[in-house]
């Protein structure tokens, strides 16, 4: 499941999905985190929920609900899904952003996100969160 909690309630889709799996299913889902550098000194930044303005796909100024790691992670526990692997992306490529307001610069730094994931200080500020959890029996 790409980017839906982004455009929707995260309580109402979590609660539904869990509702449609089975014990033992697996759940893929990523969502934008407003623990992301990019947010970082903004009012939105580490915030539970909060609506944002930002840049996706050409539009300078969608829409976006952001959600802190620890929201969704509390929400996945109480919908009894447990967290198996936890992946991160946009880790650099926000953070340039977020110093430079340059879409095609801070793309640039996409490439170096493989690394940049494996550091934990620096991966605690990426854009996206992608989350494998398994429903429990």
């Amino acid at each position: 499941m790409g980017s839906v909690l982004n455009y929707c309630d995260a309580v109402v889709v979590l609660r539904e999905i869990s509702k449609a799996l089975k014990a033992g299913s697996y759940l893929i889902l990523e969502f934008e985190s407003s623990d992301s550098w990019e947010f970082m000194g903004t009012s939105v930044y580490r915030q539970s929920a909060a609506l944002s303005s930002t840049f996706y796909g050409g539009d300078p100024d969608c829409k976006l609900w952001l959600y802190s790691f620890a929201y969704i992670k509390a929400l996945i526990q109480a919908n009894d899904l447990a967290i198996k692997r936890v992946g991160r992306s946009h880790v650099l490529s926000s953070m340039i952003y977020r110093l430079t307001k340059d879409v095609s610069l801070s793309a640039k730094f996409g490439v170096a996100d493989m690394i940049a994931e494996k550091i934990p200080v620096l991966r605690h500020g990426s854009a996206n969160v992608i989350l494998l959890c398994q429903k429990r029996p």
